[in-house]
């Protein structure tokens, strides 16, 4: 059995506590309507008390709101990461869209260039009959040709010539309806009257299957220098007069290599022309210029008259 005396004691402890606490709760009840009464009847005396509770509590406050402060700026933190991580994603899908939109400009802009450049190649002696682009290869390991995307529904016929914005290109050889080939003036078969810009001196531009042609059938005793420019003659009523062709390069002996202005390597868009059936055969005017200047021969009866007699 137990002690009674210790359970006694207990039980007596016990019953100071509770009174201990009772007491508190019922003094914490008077201060507090003490303090309602005192604030009505001596407003200053309890704003100072209010003032130094104040004073007291601050640090406290303080100490407690550390913690909080830190959790909401921890918060802010994540809140404003996740934003900003969105951000980025939506920026860089706008500039891929932007990078999209700036390469299909450039590459607008340079077909506009290219197109204008044709316009401005054509020459008004000849009709262009179609501006085409370069769809394939269209020859084999020994011949230099390539497709062209208009054919005889566009008005293209064989042995029409074809230049781009930098100078003459080559002639067509075989028409589809849709399609043509388009021969280049590098291909061994090519043949092209050609003059010099600065003395016209008449040649002919052989091809060589390779970059550069070669310049052949020179007048006896007329020398071609290294720089001298080519340009088209107009004779043989294929290619159209005083259009540009390249540029003597190398000149070793009879061996003459010329440097093609238009780039065959990089071709895109071409214009195909036509000449008119008064310049078919005729070279930059030339059955003009003898009409106007050389007046035809009279014969001598005529110059007698009809009797013989002047």
């Amino acid at each position: 059995m137990g002690d009674p005396t210790g359970y006694r004691r207990q039980k007596d402890i016990g019953r100071i506590i509770r009174i201990i606490r009772h007491s508190c709760l019922v003094f914490i009840f008077l201060l507090g309507v003490a303090l309602i009464v005192l604030s009505r009847v001596q407003p200053e005396l309890v704003s100072g008390v209010r003032g130094w509770a104040a004073s007291a509590a601050a640090p406290l406050l303080r100490a407690a709101e550390l913690p909080v402060r830190a959790a909401e700026r921890t918060i802010y933190s994540i809140g404003r990461y996740f934003y900003v991580h969105s951000r980025n994603k939506k920026l860089r899908r706008e500039n891929e869209e932007l990078e999209v939109w700036r390469r299909t400009a450039e590459r607008l802009a340079l077909e506009n260039r290219r197109l204008r450049g044709l316009v401005n190649a054509t020459d008004r002696r000849a009709e262009l009959v179609a501006t085409a682009r370069v769809i394939g290869s269209g020859g084999g390991p020994f011949v230099r040709a390539v497709l062209v995307d208009a054919g005889s529904e566009q008005g293209v016929t064989d042995k029409m010539a074809v230049v781009d914005q930098n100078g003459i290109v080559g002639r067509i050889v075989d028409t589809g309806p849709t399609a043509s080939r388009l021969l280049l003036v590098t291909d061994f078969a090519s043949r092209i009257p050609v003059r010099t810009a600065s003395r016209d001196i008449n040649a002919i531009l052989a091809g060589q299957n390779d970059r550069r042609p070669r310049l052949m059938f020179l007048p006896i005793n007329e020398i071609v220098r290294p720089g001298e420019r080519l340009l088209t003659s107009g004779q043989g009523g294929v290619f159209p007069p005083d259009y540009p062709v390249g540029q003597v390069v190398k000149v070793e002996g009879r061996i003459i290599e010329v440097e093609l202005y238009a780039n065959l390597d990089r071709l895109d868009f071409i214009s195909i022309l036509n000449l008119p059936d008064d310049q078919n055969g005729a070279p930059t005017g030339l059955s003009n210029v003898r009409s106007e200047r050389s007046p035809e021969p009279v014969s001598p009866d005529a110059e007698n008259g009809p009797n013989g007699t002047p």
